[in-house]
């Protein structure tokens, strides 16, 4: 058993809708799930928020992908 490949899209509109899309690298699987802004629901600053932090974590994972290629992992 290996480790799970996994490439995840957020995708925020103007009106604040969230689409968020998986794709298993292994078999080709895709999944997604659309959120709307609905009342009780996330804000513009809340959404704002995750989506840097998504990008952060984005970056993150580049460069530990760059670290692994380059000790051949």
């Amino acid at each position: 058993m290996g480790v799970p490949h996994f490439d995840v899209t957020f995708d925020i509109d103007g009106n604040g809708v969230l689409n968020v899309t998986a794709e298993d690298k292994d078999t080709g699987r895709k999944n997604n799930i659309i959120i709307s802004n609905r009342s009780g629901r996330l804000n513009k600053e809340e959404i704002e928020r995750m989506a840097l932090e998504a990008e952060r974590y984005k970056m993150k994972r580049i460069k530990q992908l760059q670290i692994e290629a380059v000790q051949g992992n």
